[in-house]
């Protein structure tokens, strides 16, 4: 169940014309093959259908995310790539820029969040195209220092390949952990931080995961949906989330004969848990005070209850003791072990040192439930 970049492979339906969106700038064309590729702040109807319409994935896992419109709305700065062939939109890419932190310096960023093709044309190499494309677009648009950063499922192989053949680095990799209560509920006291709270875990997160790469703390606390545990009136333990809708269509092995067979099929659970509206939270920039880790799966089961879904979904690099101790503390439950994917983050460098790109490669990577997946 990992969320990363991807061609889609099993678009059919025909999209309108891009021009219904008049902010756009063309950013490139060939007349000889009739392609241009555009770029929008606002996102094109024909991008957005696109994208619903996408099933995302690979031989592993395959679903298409509800709720398009509503995830690319909330992109504080949104960039939107598409690539018109003879006048109809063929594909696009959904990028951001934003800031994010390593060693305690500053970068600028762009994160490239999806990356998508009609089927028609996938296999034709306009998936390649798109993905140089848009690193010379997030190339011309960062400052120095900065970084293009992306996420690519591991057993997603043609993916990898064609980051590697356009000039990405390999930054590291992150597996994707499940934590699942059926009938999530809890008494204790979670509730959104007050004015004062909020400056005060940025720092608090911004010091915890210092050693980390692409912290973004202090922009994604700002955009809410962060939730604090307290014990005695004291902050204990915190986390953010992002709300997300899938149809699940395919999950290999026993979770997902148990995912998609089983579980639809028993009486008192099917009322709450269908694959076809897969709801759950994306969480992320989780803090856990010292001597209170044990705490945290009081704090993610609350969330659960309080957006009344049954699966929350975070994302953690083992090179980091903080996600060692997440995982050693959360009781993530029995799907956990069965559902466990990878994904490998990629990067481009603009402006860094030697230094710089070696610390950024070697330390763990911190995502950001910022990031629109």
């Amino acid at each position: 169940m990992a969320v990363v970049w991807h061609a889609p492979d099993t678009v059919t339906t025909p999209l309108a014309f891009l021009h219904e969106v008049e902010m756009t700038d063309i950013v490139w064309t060939d007349e000889k093959n009739a392609l241009a590729l555009y770029a929008a702040h606002e996102a094109p109807t024909a991008l957005v259908d696109l994208l619903s319409r996408t099933e995302w994935g690979t031989s592993d896992v395959k679903y298409v995310i509800r709720g398009v419109p509503r995830i690319l709305e909330r992109i504080k700065e949104p960039h939107f790539l598409v690539l018109e062939k003879n006048g109809r939109a063929i594909g696009g890419v959904v990028g951001s820029r934003k800031r994010v932190t390593g060693a305690g310096r500053p970068y600028d960023a762009f994160y490239i969040a999806m990356i998508a093709i009609e089927l028609p044309m996938a296999g034709s190499g306009y998936g390649t195209l798109l993905a140089a494309k848009a690193r010379e677009y997030a190339r011309g648009l960062i400052d120095a220092p900065g970084l293009i950063y992306l996420y690519v499922e591991s057993t997603n192989a043609a993916s990898v390949r064609v980051h590697e053949k356009v000039g990405y680095n390999h930054l590291g990799q992150f597996q994707t952990r499940i934590f699942m209560r059926l009938f999530p509920s809890c008494n204790c006291e979670v509730t959104p931080p007050n004015g004062v709270e909020r400056a005060q875990l940025a720092a608090l997160v911004e010091h915890q995961y210092a050693s980390h790469a692409l912290l973004d703390a202090r922009g994604a606390l700002a955009a809410g949906r962060y939730f604090v545990l307290r014990s005695g009136g004291e902050m204990v333990a915190g986390a953010q989330v992002r709300p997300m809708h899938w149809s699940l269509k395919k999950l290999r092995g026993f979770a997902g004969f148990l995912a998609l067979q089983v579980l639809p099929r028993i009486p008192f659970i099917r009322q709450a848990y269908s694959p076809e509206h897969l709801r759950f939270l994306q969480v992320g920039n989780i803090w856990l005070s010292s001597g209170h880790e044990a705490k945290l799966s009081e704090l993610l089961e609350a969330l659960l209850a309080r957006y009344n879904v049954h699966v929350a979904m975070t994302f953690l690099d083992r090179r980091s003791a903080i996600h060692d101790a997440i995982l050693s503390h959360g009781r993530f439950g029995i799907f956990s072990s069965l559902v466990v994917a990878t994904a490998e983050v990629f990067a481009d460098f603009k402006g860094l040192n030697s230094d710089e790109v070696n610390w950024l490669t070697t330390s763990p990577l911190h995502l950001s439930p910022l990031d629109p997946m």
